[in-house]
């Protein structure tokens, strides 16, 4: 019972709840990341120890900073300027800032090393300008510089020492990331397009996916490189890419007319794309996309992935630059049966509905089906995703529901995947009969249970010789009222049980098989109604 809102109960009448089902998605908790009094806060790169990234103060200068659970460092000091950090790796964190000497003068960019507390500057041999580290793996730093001659060559640091390095004999070479002893990043010859290059220490190798006008590497991990590239049509529509060491993988989430993929770990890759008038971010787990989108956000930016972690930035409604960071949604589904209403002795039908991230290739739930009121069950699929579905008896009263889905088809929000047929029986007097689903689970691609499922029930309202009530959705004071079409019932109240005696509220022809009567009102501290045919 409901207080103070409506209050059932019956005479010749049956009485249940309508509980409304929302759409259910994978639970995405976002921690907001501001620097404290930063008028923007901009991830770049996080690791197993936290997350790094850069920050712009009160004179709009770039400055860099270190977050873990335990709050914000300065990355530096204030007297570095337009600080621009680029990675991190054991609580180290290397990027470039400009080196000031004398205000008035255009000093060049010098890269940097942070071990926590000081700075390091990182000028490789030869080097005059456009100094720059954009990546860090346990003690080696890989970045790039410019030389007297106006070359771009690539360094890495070992601590102690410098390697400098040119890709497939480029008269520009841009290392990009850092992944143990491998680098990528792109390389051009002279009025050449960008290209993409992997190297092992020794040996380098060409990044390009066949057909494309260019290629830029944007991170690594292992063995994988991933990064964009332009077509080769008109358009010059930009593409996200996966490179394994031996094939391409194209990464376009639904909708985009642009990606740009920005970080990689384990296969699972970040990014953000396009849809034509917004950005938004996305993870893509080698089968299917997860949209990441910071909620109220305008545009949503990841950066950086390690392990189940994933940071990036997001613009909020005033146009502001925040900071975040999530963790990777778990493989979920939900699977729910709907309701409906049937003339006991007539066939009916009710949905199933389905909700679910991730690999998912088999969906289960147990129904339970009091065989009394009905019979014949028939399970029918209803979506091209679902490759097949089976309906198997376990008891008298319970079937197991099982479908086999293409893992590589994620739905957007809830959907009807099949319909579950029957045949009412007719026992002489009406029921609200539950459809009680248990028992939910899911199988991943890789074999492995889902760590989240959920069942929502159902029920179907079956009408024989007597009407049947049902309370409406609160705050509203109002009755659905099933019977046939045509005939007359009075609706009635007290506000007390056991009643001495029933008011007449509204009397009411039913048009069709189900009303809903509003505007109840209360009669006193409870209410309680009942239906009655004439």
């Amino acid at each position: 019972m409901i207080q103070k809102l409506a209050r059932l109960t019956y005479a010749v009448v049956w009485l249940g709840v309508v509980w409304p089902v929302g759409t259910v998605a994978a639970d995405t908790t976002y921690t907001i990341l501001n620097y404290p009094y930063a008028r923007q806060t901009a991830p770049t790169s996080i690791d197993a120890n936290g997350v790094a990234g850069s920050w712009v103060d009160n004179s709009y200068t770039w400055r860099g900073f270190y977050w873990t659970e335990s709050g914000f460092k300065l990355v530096g000091t204030l007297s570095m300027w337009q600080t621009i950090v680029s990675g991190t790796s054991g609580s180290n964190v290397v990027g470039r800032y400009q080196y000031i000497v004398d205000p008035t003068v255009d000093d060049p960019m010098r890269a940097f090393y942070w071990n926590g507390s000081t700075i390091t500057d990182l000028i490789p041999p030869g080097a005059t300008s456009d100094m720059d580290a954009v990546g860090i793996s346990g003690n080696l730093v890989v970045g790039s510089y410019r030389n007297a001659a106006g070359y771009v060559r690539g360094f890495l640091w070992n601590g102690s020492t410098y390697t400098s390095f040119d890709a497939l004999g480029a008269s520009a070479t841009w290392p990009r990331a850092i992944s143990g002893n491998n680098v990528a990043g792109d390389y051009s010859g002279v009025g050449g397009a960008s290209t993409g290059f992997f190297w092992d220490g020794s040996t380098f190798t060409q990044v390009k996916p066949p057909d494309v006008t260019g290629t830029w590497i944007t991170s690594l991990h292992g063995h994988d490189v991933v990064g964009y590239y332009t077509d080769n049509t008109p358009a010059r529509k930009v593409h996200g890419f996966l490179w394994n060491g031996s094939s391409y993988i194209t990464i376009d989430p639904p909708g985009a007319t642009q990606t740009f993929p920005t970080s990689v770990f384990e296969s699972k890759v970040v990014g953000y794309y396009s849809d034509g008038s917004t950005y938004h971010g996305f993870l893509w787990n080698g089968l299917t996309f997860t949209i990441l989108d910071v909620p109220g956000s305008i545009h949503t930016n990841p950066k950086g992935i390690w392990g189940n972690r994933i940071t990036g930035s997001f613009t909020d409604a005033l146009g502001v630059g925040r900071g975040f960071v999530t963790s990777v949604p778990e493989p979920f589904v939900e699977i729910g049966i709907g309701s409906t209403n049937v003339f006991a002795g007539q066939a009916g039908k009710v949905p199933l509905v389905l909700s679910w991230g991730g690999s998912i290739t088999n969906v289960s739930v147990i129904l339970a089906c009091d065989e009394m009121w009905f019979t014949n069950l028939l399970l029918q699929s209803s979506a091209s995703e679902v490759i097949s579905s089976q309906l198997e008896p376990l008891t008298t009263n319970h079937v197991q529901i099982t479908l086999n889905l293409n893992p590589a088809v994620v739905p957007s929000g809830r959907r009807e995947v099949a319909q579950l047929g029957f045949l009412s029986l007719s026992n002489g007097y009406s029921a609200m009969v539950p459809l009680t689903l248990s028992h939910p689970a899911g199988i991943q691609a890789d074999g492995k249970f889902v760590g989240q499922a959920k069942a929502v029930s159902g029920r179907i309202i079956m009408v024989d010789q007597q009407p049947v009530l049902t309370v409406g959705t609160p705050p509203w004071m109002s009755v659905g009222l099933y019977g046939y079409p045509g005939v007359n019932y009075d609706l009635e109240s007290t506000t007390t049980l056991p009643a001495s005696s029933w008011q007449t509220v509204t009397n009411v022809t039913l048009p069709g098989p189900f009303m809903q009567i509003d505007s109840l009102g209360l009669k006193g501290a409870s209410s309680f109604y009942r239906a009655r045919q004439r």
